[in-house]
């Protein structure tokens, strides 16, 4: 058992989130995160339970923009670092 009043940061996000994007269906949404180690976590809109999480190559700086595909497969997100580095994901 964890110390008091420290909250299970496993499946939400640690930092402020910068981004957010919706499914056309409505039942998926992404966000993405700011900070040391950034993140993007896809969540069922429904149940708000998480679908998928990714951590971003050493090195990012944190989520400008996240965008899901039209087929709900896939997260791109575009890095706060100085190259803007694209990186896509397979939910």
């Amino acid at each position: 058992m964890g110390p008091k009043n420290v909250g299970n940061t496993e499946n939400c996000h640690r930092d402020d989130i910068l981004s957010l994007d919706i499914s056309q269906d409505r039942k998926l949404v992404v966000t993405g995160q700011v900070g040391s180690t950034p993140c993007v976590h896809v969540w069922n809109a429904e149940s708000c339970e998480q679908v998928a999480s990714f951590d971003l190559p050493a090195g990012s700086r944190g989520i400008e923009s996240v965008s899901l595909s039209p087929c709900g497969r896939y997260v791109a997100c575009v890095d706060q670092h100085n190259s803007h580095y694209v990186t896509i994901y397979n939910i």
